[in-house]
């Protein structure tokens, strides 16, 4: 009986450890991918901040005034921008409300406009598709040479007295210093919003960095948003440059608008300043990453 007894309790606890190896340990998943920020304030460029190269092509396609197809794109950015930012945050517009005309002139008196060289953006490689995707990039790679990163600011020097200054020709970007913070705690009070997106400056431009392609009529075009983002002391979180290429024959500003202004704003709305990656909690209170893989 004995025997039987013990027989009975080992194979139990046999069954037990085995149960307990295939689960592994507890993890809990809690949903800590927060935003940092209340709410997001959308200011739109101002008119004098658009800059187009290409804007007598437009004109004639598009039948409409200069201010026309600026209030068009000043407009469209700012809904464009609304509608990628509700993936993160609730927002509001300064342009989409009747009794903010005064609250918008108050945001752009606030600040002031500085030229600043970009941030260099890391250009996603694309996924190969097959195995003679795949030998053409390691070719690629194996045999690029490797470039180095220019200073993005030369100094002047002097040569007997007089100044000689040196031509900079690195792309730059319309940052912004906030001179009265007041003026943003007013605005952060009235519309319950922290976070401040300023559009600095809407360009579209021919790509001009590949000369060869600019001969032979391949070269693409431009569009850009500059933008600074500022939290309620006027402390700068986010800035940057941001450049969607687009065909150089497209001269529809409601396809532009409709095709490639998205793209830019989903850019824009991944440089809003979020929580890191989401993190699980082992039974022992470690945090892990949640890709990492549980050791058993």
């Amino acid at each position: 009986m004995n025997k039987l007894a013990i027989y009975i309790s080992f194979f139990l606890f046999s069954i037990f450890l085995s149960g307990y190896s295939q689960r592994g340990p507890e993890v809990v998943l809690p949903d800590t991918t927060k935003p940092l920020f209340k709410k997001v304030m959308i200011i739109p460029f101002e008119e004098s901040m658009y800059l187009c190269g290409v804007q007598t092509y437009l004109a004639q396609r598009s039948k409409k005034t200069h201010n026309e197809i600026v209030q068009y794109f000043r407009e469209e950015t700012a809904l464009e921008l609304q509608n990628q930012f509700l993936y993160r945050y609730n927002t509001v517009s300064l342009l989409h409300f009747n009794d903010t005309a005064k609250d918008l002139y108050r945001a752009y008196d606030a600040i002031s406009y500085k030229f600043e060289v970009a941030p260099v953006e890391v250009e996603e490689e694309e996924q190969p598709r097959n195995a003679l995707d795949k030998a053409k990039n390691l070719s690629k790679n194996l045999f690029k040479k490797k470039e180095t990163t220019p200073s993005p600011y030369v100094r002047g020097t002097t040569n007997e007295g007089q100044i000689v200054s040196r031509k900079s020709t690195t792309q730059k970007f319309a940052n912004i210093k906030v001179n009265k913070p007041e003026t943003l705690k007013y605005l952060g009070e009235k519309y319950n919003a922290d976070l401040f997106v300023y559009v600095t400056e809407f360009d579209i431009e021919n790509d001009m960095s590949n000369q060869v392609a600019f001969v032979d009529g391949t070269y693409k075009r431009l569009l850009k948003l500059h933008f600074s983002m500022v939290d309620l002391d006027g402390k700068i979180v986010e800035k940057g440059l941001i450049m969607v290429p687009f065909p150089n024959n497209e001269n529809d500003i409601t396809i532009i608008r409709t095709l490639y202004l998205p793209q830019a704003a989903k850019k824009m709305m991944d440089k809003l300043p979020y929580t890191p990656s989401p993190m699980v909690d082992e039974k022992k209170g470690k945090g892990v990453n949640a890709s990492d893989k549980v050791r058993r």
